[in-house]
C-alpha cells in the first residue's frame, strides 16, 4: 500500500490542505469535513485549519495527528490515540533541526503504529527535495511513520 504513496506525495497532500486517500486510510482535513460515516485509520489536521475548522468537523479514527496549537479539536474528533505535532516541547512530534533540504524530526514520546509496533523516542533525519514548512514536514513524516514506514526510509 505504501509503495504508491511516497513521502513527497504525502507532503504535497498536506500542503494542498485537503485530500482523502482511499488507501491506506489517511484523511487530511483542510477546509472541508470528514466524509460522513468514514472511520479512517489516521486523521491528520493541517496546521492551517486549526484556527478556522469547518463548522461540521466531527468524526472518529484510530489515530488523530493534530497540531499542538489545535488540541481543542480533540473534542470534535474521537480517537483511540491523539498525537500532537508542533514546535512546542509539549508536542509528541517536533523538529530539533530545520535546514534547507534536510531537517531532523524528533519523536519526544513513544507512539503506536497502525501495525501494532511502537516507535521509540528518537531523532530522525528527513530529506526533502522541496521547501516545505516545518509543520508540513512534521505532519507528513509522522503520518508515514504511524502507517508503518521505517524511520530509516525517511532519510
Amino acid at each position: 500500500m505504501l509503495d504508491a504513496i511516497g513521502r513527497e506525495d504525502i507532503l504535497t497532500i498536506i500542503t494542498e490542505e485537503l485530500v482523502k486517500l482511499p488507501n491506506p486510510g489517511v484523511t487530511f482535513v483542510g477546509q472541508s469535513s470528514i466524509d460522513a460515516g468514514a472511520v479512517p485509520d489516521i486523521i491528520v489536521i493541517s496546521q492551517r485549519v486549526w484556527d478556522r475548522p469547518p463548522a461540521n468537523l466531527k468524526g472518529s479514527c484510530k489515530i488523530l495527528l493534530v497540531p499542538g496549537t489545535a488540541i481543542s479539536l480533540t473534542s470534535l474528533i474521537k480517537a483511540d490515540c491523539v498525537i500532537s505535532y508542533g514546535m512546542s516541547k509539549k508536542d509528541s512530534v517536533t523538529m530539533s533541526s530545520i535546514g534547507e533540504g534536510e531537517s531532523v524530526l524528533t519523536l519526544q514520546r513513544e507512539m503506536p503504529t497502525l501495525n501494532g509496533k511502537v516507535l521509540e523516542r528518537q531523532d530522525i533525519p528527513v530529506r526533502s527535495k522541496r521547501n516545505y514548512s516545518p509543520e508540513d514536514i512534521m505532519a507528513g513524516a509522522a503520518a508515514l511513520l504511524l502507517l508503518g514506514l521505517d524511520p530509516e526510509d525517511l532519510m
